[in-house]
């Protein structure tokens, strides 16, 4: 299910663009859920409570936030979600891409372009949400997209056998097992060794300053100085993939 937020100040704004993506949907049988707001705040709101979505349809002129001001929020928390701008002006073209906006859009064509961009977005997302991580412990079983995991830290022993904490969006885990052999089943490039035990994703790390990365979900994490070089040199090449 791929999550799309709309958000403008004029209800008959979101109703335009909410038509859009419902036709867009049902001609493509695609499952998207809808979510809107008629006031930014209220979108800021989900966003720092950790209520994300793959796709943001953003107002740049509102009076509570601006669309930028609300993208800026979005990045800081959310790298990997995709912002379109939808405005009837073109002068906050640049500004809006500053923002590693995927499009803008000016409103009178939003019936093409909107559609158009649908159909590069759609199959990336619907195949990164089918890359999960099955977590198994003694409260059960559940399964965990590799884009909510934040990191995958020792969490000591119990028992004699070691333990591992998964912390993803909104849910910490704690599982049998080594944080290598963890890392190994993901098998992804997202995901790099900052000191001995633990893992971060790239797509949380905001920043790197000094010896520490600082994560989205407001944390810090230490990087080994065996280490700093390769987690910088891994940080700046995701970020210029992610800004193209």
């Amino acid at each position: 299910m791929i999550r799309i937020a709309i958000a403008d100040d004029q209800e008959e704004n979101i109703q335009t663009l909410e038509a859009i993506v419902k036709k867009y949907a049902r001609e493509k049988d695609a499952q998207i859920q809808i979510y809107t707001y008629t006031s930014s705040t209220f979108l800021l709101a989900d966003v720092t409570e950790g209520r994300g979505f793959d796709i943001y349809l953003l107002d740049i002129e509102m009076p509570e936030h601006t669309g930028l001001e609300v993208s800026k929020e979005i990045r800081d928390r959310y790298y990997e979600a995709f912002i379109i701008f939808v405005s009837d002006h073109n002068e906050y073209i640049e500004e809006g891409y500053e923002y590693s906006a995927f499009r803008y859009i000016l409103r009178k064509n939003a019936k093409i372009k909107l559609p158009q961009a649908f159909d590069v977005l759609l199959p990336y997302i619907e195949a990164q949400n089918q890359k999960c991580f099955v977590v198994e412990n003694s409260r059960g079983i559940y399964k965990v997209s590799y884009k909510d995991i934040i990191k995958i830290e020792k969490d000591g022993k119990q028992n004699g056998q070691k333990n591992v904490r998964i912390t993803a969006r909104n849910r910490i885990f704690t599982v049998r097992g080594s944080v290598s052999g963890i890392f190994q089943g993901l098998d992804s490039e997202d995901f790099i060794y900052i000191n001995k035990g633990l893992v971060v994703s790239l797509k949380h790390i905001n920043a790197v300053e000094d010896k520490y990365v600082l994560l989205d979900d407001g944390s810090t994490a230490p990087v080994s100085r065996s280490r700093i070089k390769e987690t910088r040199e891994a940080v700046s090449k995701f970020f210029r993939r992610g800004s193209k």
